[in-house]
């Protein structure tokens, strides 16, 4: 590589004589990248003193010291720190531009993927590196006790026809016919976390039915009760659907179900008038006229609020959403109007920390004045309501 400026002929044969396990793509880091950017700032601003150094004279020790001190020069002129930046970022890339480079060429590829994609081209596929690991349990003939020495080896056939592994032991293991009844704590049962509001349980319970409840347990003593919405028996196994999310507090292979209660009561009402209500209200009578999808308003006694239709099983209705607390003795749920909109008579304005908005609506509807309306949109492709105040 020559150098126009003085005329010479860089070596960098150092970079990439023969012993060295690598290929040196670049010949720079960040103090040469920047001192690169000075002379470019110099030819441009000769008259300003921070890019301009006087270097004609210079021996390359004095080069290199004076490269390295100005990288390290501390200095409140922003100029000179975004061209520091500049250089450090440059450093940056170019290194993964090196690494990258030196991984498309087999003689100093490092990753494992990067080989076995190079060999594959020579039509050989290695088996995967030592490195890899499995856990191995040993069961020991009764009466049988010893030592066992590091090498023993395992052959593994994966199901998918691909070639076979084979691991070995790396240490002695001491074994011992008593140890075969040893397990892992909680090695038959399965921890991880019930999700949805579908259950499968092994069994047939045909007896089962949407309406009734259900109970789960955990196992340190936390209850809660779900309605079943639907229930398909199947050979030695019955797949339950709640109305509602399964809390995750409860786990797969330590959760008690009851069903099937052997005795109902009838109450005459709730002790309290005001009560915590999910998403699903129990109607004294089937309601008439109302679909899954459907838009009503929910009066708990105070205000009303908006709700999306989940399911109706006679007279309960489950929502999208919960519903709050409820007022028992007042609440009421009444169906809809759709107000036709003409169009935005102005855009939001923004006044004491909320939007004031106007439209244009086709007929007389001012009796919905100091009352709540709402607005079906999409958010993340799902239906949401934006409640109003008219």
């Amino acid at each position: 590589m020559s150098d126009e400026k003085n005329n010479t002929v860089k070596d960098l044969s150092r970079w990439n004589r023969g012993g060295l396990d690598q290929f040196r793509y670049v010949d720079g880091n960040a103090a040469t990248y920047f001192e690169n950017i000075r002379e470019s700032l110099q030819n441009h601003f000769p008259e300003w003193d921070v890019v301009n150094v006087s270097s004609e004279n210079e021996t390359e020790d004095e080069k290199a010291e004076r490269v390295r001190s100005q990288y390290q020069l501390q200095t409140k002129d922003m100029l000179v720190e975004v061209a520091r930046t500049f250089s450090r970022s440059c450093h940056v890339l170019t290194e993964h531009v090196n690494a990258f480079a030196n991984e498309k060429y087999l003689g100093t590829a490092t990753q494992w993927e990067n080989i076995r994609r190079l060999v594959a081209m020579l039509d050989y596929y290695p088996s995967p590196p030592a490195s890899a690991t499995t856990n191995v349990a040993l069961l020991v003939k009764e009466g049988k006790k010893g030592t066992v020495d590091k090498g023993l080896a395992f052959r593994y056939a994966p199901e998918d026809g691909s070639k076979p592994q084979v691991f070995e032991t790396i240490e002695k293991l001491d074994v011992d016919s008593n140890l075969n009844a040893l397990r892992v704590k909680n090695y038959n049962c399965n921890l991880d976390r019930l999700k949805g509001n579908t259950l499968t349980i092994s069994g047939e319970y045909k007896k089962l039915k949407a309406g009734e409840p259900l109970v789960l347990e955990s196992e340190n003593g936390f209850n809660r009760a779900y309605l079943i919405s639907s229930v398909k028996v199947t050979e030695d196994r019955t797949t339950i659907t709640l109305t509602d999310k399964i809390s995750e507090k409860f786990t797969k292979g330590k959760t008690k179900i009851h069903l099937m209660p052997k005795e109902k009561l009838d109450p005459y009402g709730p002790i309290s008038k005001v009560a915590q209500v999910g998403k699903t209200i129990h109607l004294k009578s089937a309601p008439e006229g109302l679909v899954k999808g459907n838009v009503v308003a929910v009066y708990n006694g105070h205000k009303h609020r908006y709700h999306y239709i989940k399911e109706i099983i006679e007279n309960r209705v489950t929502f999208e959403t919960n519903i709050g607390q409820v007022n028992h003795a007042a609440s009421k749920l009444q169906e809809t109007i759709i107000l036709p909109i003409v169009r935005y008579a102005s855009r939001p304005v923004k006044k004491n920390k909320s939007y004031l908005m106007v439209l244009l609506a086709a007929g007389d509807w001012s009796y919905l004045a100091k009352r709540k309306v709402a607005d079906c949109r999409m958010h993340k492709n799902e239906s949401v309501l934006v409640h109003y105040d008219v």
